[in-house]
């Protein structure tokens, strides 16, 4: 995941109380204190705005399941969005597992979620996106985060 530099707040109540004391000299005492206490506010209100936003996710890469399938390396431990048909083998059973296909031929593990999620979508064209691994004893997969219609993933890919 990546994150931006977060504002030094003691940055900006430094800058404050220096500018307060550059006034003090010149205009007086009291509008120096207003000075310093408006630059301690305005600091204190962007460190938290800056503490308290959600960290930016890394750029979603667009790939077909042919491509995933095909060079795993490439994509390994990327954020994925494509799209495929949803099947599942071994319905019901303990080894049960699901993938994403596309043509028949090419197919991605799909990871992560509870097989009730999953489920609904068995046999539907569906766009997912997630992180892309290869998991022992698995193969390649995507970590699914979301799961929807076709369509409405707009990194998703298609050949």
């Amino acid at each position: 995941m990546t994150s931006r530099p977060r504002f030094p707040l003691g940055v900006g109540i430094a800058g404050g109380a220096l500018l307060a004391l550059v006034l003090e000299r010149r205009r007086g005492r009291r509008r120096a204190w207003v000075l310093l206490a408006s630059a301690a506010v305005v600091a204190l209100v962007i460190g938290l705005r800056l503490a308290t936003t959600p960290p930016t996710h890394p750029p979603v890469v667009g790939a077909t399941v042919r491509q995933l399938a095909r060079a795993p390396a490439v994509y390994e431990g990327e954020h994925v969005a494509t799209e495929g048909d949803a099947r599942v083998f071994a319905a019901g059973r303990a080894d049960e597992y699901f993938v994403l296909e596309q043509a028949g031929q090419d197919r991605v593990g799909l990871r992560g979620v509870p097989a009730a999620t999953l489920t609904p979508w068995v046999g539907s064209a569906v766009a997912v996106d997630g992180v892309f691994r290869f998991e022992e004893g698995f193969g390649i997969a995507i970590r699914v985060e979301e799961i929807a219609p076709v369509g409405t993933i707009p990194a998703a890919a298609t050949e």
